[in-house]
């Protein structure tokens, strides 16, 4: 089967930039017990199979710095890792570069390219756990075209939410999160036509209790 594995790539410094053990409790989402920077790895980790296909799409925004350069590299050797023992077919996409800016054409110029890496049919893991607070909001609505119109199917949406901190304040422990549910919810409202106010909330209660 062929995935896309859709990654927003760490800002922060790769000197202090820390791995970091994820633990699930989503079956629908194990995780492996070793350290990654990148929690979709720790999930692949556990979930790479022979014979499976991969296309890593990688979100970047350019840091004055240049952190995301290295930190590129960081991400590609945990794919590496994961994939020892089940040897899958990796490709990488050219990476997704946008500017550090809170504008409308970078958030039009990301979806653009973003669209146009993913394939007819794609089933996609998306790992939102690192980028600005904008670039999900962006993401979402790429991923809500192309399930719609691309015939593509939303696998998971993983989030790595730290939850222990040592004495330095470097992380310690975290929780692999699916957030596919809240991709769900944001999808219910293209099923909603009405124009009456009190006849469209009545709509998306219903909706909310099935």
């Amino acid at each position: 089967m062929n995935r896309i594995i859709i990654s927003g790539i760490s800002l922060t410094n790769p000197d202090t930039f820390q791995p970091t053990q994820y633990l699930s409790n989503d079956d629908a989402i194990p995780a492996d017990n070793g350290k990654f920077h990148y929690p979709v790895c720790s999930y692949l980790k556990k979930n790479m199979r022979p014979g499976d296909k991969y296309k890593v799409i990688l979100l970047v925004k350019k840091d004055d710095n240049k952190n995301y350069e290295k930190n590129i590299d960081i991400f590609k050797k945990e794919m590496e890792e994961a994939n020892t023992d089940a040897g899958a077919e990796i490709e990488y996409a050219s990476p997704v570069y946008t500017d550090f800016k809170e504008e409308l054409t970078v958030h039009e110029q990301l979806m653009d390219q973003l669209i146009d890496r993913i394939e007819d049919g794609d089933h996609i893991i998306y790992d939102m756990t690192y980028g600005p607070k904008d670039q999900p909001i962006v993401v979402f609505t790429a991923l809500n075209f192309a399930e719609k119109y691309l015939g593509c199917e939303m696998e998971h949406i993983i989030y790595g939410q730290i939850t222990n901190f040592d004495e330095n304040h470097n992380p310690v422990k975290g929780i692999m999160c699916d957030m596919a549910p809240l991709f769900s919810l944001s999808s219910i409202l293209n099923l909603i036509n009405s124009d009456d106010p009190e006849k469209s909330r009545k709509l998306l209660k219903s909706l909310l209790s099935v």
